[in-house]
């Protein structure tokens, strides 16, 4: 924005309001960020939560518990990254945003729940491979990953939801 300014001797000055130029510039990177930032959010978040199974697997365990501990560590993982990985995606792809976080996390539970549909979908038709096998994995671990990830994406988006 240039502004045009009289001097004392009636020249006339033009400015540049960069905080005002910068500031739109920045809540336009901030947009264009939203989407690649809650993808790498959710690749970040991968790494504790394999180690966090890696605890508990390694874990010494009473033989008379049931917990965590019994169930395989894949399936374990692949929980705990539904739960966990969903709701990395939606809060911090919502915390990018520089306004309208609420709308923003709703539009990203969608969208994770588009994806996280149609890969189970995938899972659930063999996806045309003979090495994707759901009745070694369970029906119902695929419901519960969905579950998990449908929930961990609802509890972000409800970090947002009287914010704005």
């Amino acid at each position: 924005m240039e502004r045009e300014t009289v001097g004392s001797e009636g020249s006339i000055d033009y400015q540049c309001s960069s905080s005002s130029a910068l500031s739109k510039l920045g809540a336009v990177i901030r947009w264009i960020a939203v989407l690649p930032g809650a993808i790498a959010a959710w690749a970040i978040s991968l790494f504790p939560i394999h180690w966090a199974t890696l605890l508990i697997k390694a874990w010494p365990t009473n033989e008379d518990s049931i917990g965590l501990e019994d169930i395989p560590a894949r399936q374990l993982e692949a929980l705990g990254v539904g739960l966990f990985g969903s709701m990395a995606f939606v809060y911090f792809g919502a915390w990018l945003a520089p306004r309208y976080r609420a709308p923003t996390a709703g539009a990203l539970v969608m969208l994770w729940m588009l994806v996280v549909g149609t890969v189970a979908g995938f899972f659930i038709a063999g996806f045309g491979n003979d090495q994707i096998e759901v009745e070694a994995w369970g029906w119902l671990q695929v419901a519960a990953v969905v579950a998990l990830n449908a929930a961990g994406a609802i509890v972000a988006f409800l970090q947002y939801w009287d914010r704005d």
